[in-house]
């Protein structure tokens, strides 16, 4: 950036900005601890809390992906 440049005033190239995440084999899950876990493209939220504990895969009833309730099977 330019000084006196403003940012509504900066272009981009589109193609450049957009990034294809179907392409991707691996997914990466950052825990509220602050500990990334990779799993395989197509894992649901239970499969992280099987991934976590068998326990907490056992007794998991609801999940919550960035604040909002989601079904166990959310992807």
């Amino acid at each position: 950036m330019v000084a006196g440049e403003e940012i509504d005033d900066i272009e981009f190239d589109e193609e450049e900005q957009l990034v294809d995440f179907d392409e991707l084999e691996r997914i990466y899950i950052f825990s509220r601890d602050g500990d990334i876990t990779e799993l395989p493209k197509g894992a649901t939220v239970l499969d992280f809390a099987y991934y976590v504990h068998t326990q907490v895969g056992n007794r998991a009833q609801a999940a919550r992906v960035n604040q909002r309730y989601v079904p166990l099977t959310y992807q």
